[in-house]
């Protein structure tokens, strides 16, 4: 039996500034670090920036946002078990790096009072390095002569994808009666 420590950690900074009770500004940064998991400790810095303006025009409150940021998910959480469609993960890369999502959002949100919020956001995106199981056909001599061919998988990063789209919200409420509703529109 094999008993196996995974340890990840990080380490956050972040700065706030508005100015004139209208412009609101975020930047900072984390610094992430896996170990256990694959030979070598992984460490990577995840930036994030962000922007906003806010105004209230006749009692309904409009505010204008941006954004963007980056952000992980280690390889420990990816290996999705010792399975993968019934066969057997046996190994995975030494590079493993973990997957990354990084992009940019845009918005407006419009407040009128508790009755009613509307909120409009356009989002640009990528995953990349996406952990998918490659095949590998491996031979071995057996006894008595010849070889003998088997298949396994190895997890590698090969994997991306950009997703851009819009998404609407929408909600009221009326006394204890909440409703709302969200159309994501993704390519």
């Amino acid at each position: 039996l094999r008993t196996t420590w995974v340890q990840n950690g990080g380490l956050l900074a972040q700065a706030n500034v508005a100015y004139r009770d209208a412009w609101f500004f975020v930047a900072g940064g984390r610094v992430e670090r896996s170990m256990g998991i694959m030979a070598n400790a992984q460490t990577e810095l995840l930036p994030m920036l962000g922007a906003s303006y806010v105004r209230d025009v006749h009692g309904v409150v409009l505010k204008a946002r941006t954004a963007y940021g980056t952000g992980i998910r280690p390889v420990y959480s990816l290996t999705r078990g010792t399975s993968w469609m019934g066969r057997t993960v046996v190994q995975a890369s030494n590079a493993l790096q973990p997957e990354s999502q990084s992009g940019v959002e845009s918005g407006i949100d419009m407040l009128f009072g508790r009755a009613l919020m509307l909120h409009v956001t356009r989002f640009d995106q990528r995953a990349s390095g996406l952990i998918q199981p490659i095949a590998v056909t491996t031979m071995a001599p057996r006894a008595g002569g010849g070889y003998s061919r088997s298949m396994s998988y190895v997890l590698e990063n090969v994997g991306a994808i950009t997703n851009r789209g819009w998404e609407l919200q929408g909600s009221t409420q009326v006394g204890r009666l909440m409703l709302a509703g969200t159309l994501a529109l993704v390519e």
